[in-house]
């Protein structure tokens, strides 16, 4: 079973927007030192959480995803990303009747169980598409698992700022995401530094960048 990080997340949603953001900031694993051939390794927590934004009413995803420190803003298609097949299985969580539900998902099999009893069609992550709000979703190769552990209804319709609304023009596309970093993936693989030492980006994080 890989080595698990826990991570604090909040989704906050009305029937039109939604906007999911991980709490790397307060995470003390992302602050530690490693020794590597060419000396020290410290690598330390990002300055600024990570924030998943969707529009429901047009099923546009957008997030920030970076190549060596270069930060590209993609914009995904939520009707296309996720082809459910739901399952007569149902467990009960936070109080709640929730169904499951899986998917193929960009390298990974996923299991989520979602509650028709909150009519948001949106989860946390990029998860999204199911006639219900996903309180708990995991790869089944153990490697991501998000589950809900508080809910809080508000009578009144929150207003969700688009965090990406002035840039959102500059967006790419998950494919031309995909082909940017493929090439700086082969530059790496070729790449040797005068001291011998050479430089790599990885093939997957959550989702597939390199089909190895």
């Amino acid at each position: 079973m890989p080595n698990v990080t826990e991570i604090n997340s909040t989704l906050i949603a009305n029937n039109n927007v939604a906007a999911y953001e991980m709490d790397f900031l307060n995470n003390s694993n992302f602050v530690r030192e490693s020794d590597g051939e060419q000396g020290t390794i410290l690598a330390i927590r990002p300055t600024k959480n990570p924030i998943i934004f969707k529009d429901l009413k047009t099923d546009k995803v957008f997030n920030k995803e970076n190549i060596m420190s270069k930060f590209y803003l993609i914009e995904d298609d939520l009707s296309v990303m996720f082809n459910w097949t739901l399952s007569q299985n149902y467990k009960e969580i936070l109080g709640y009747k929730c169904q499951e539900a899986t998917t193929h998902y960009r390298g990974r099999d996923y299991k989520a169980y979602f509650t028709t009893e909150i009519p948001f069609s949106t989860g946390p992550w990029k998860f999204g598409g199911l006639p219900g709000l996903i309180l708990k979703t995991e790869s089944l190769d153990g490697v991501f698992k998000i589950v809900a552990n508080k809910i809080e209804l508000k009578n009144s319709q929150s207003t969700i700022e688009n965090p990406f609304e002035s840039t959102q023009n500059e967006a790419i596309s998950w494919d031309e995401f995909i082909e940017i970093y493929q090439n700086k993936y082969l530059d790496l693989q070729n790449y040797r530094s005068p001291a011998g030492g050479s430089m790599s980006i990885p093939t997957k994080n959550i989702e597939t960048y390199i089909k190895e």
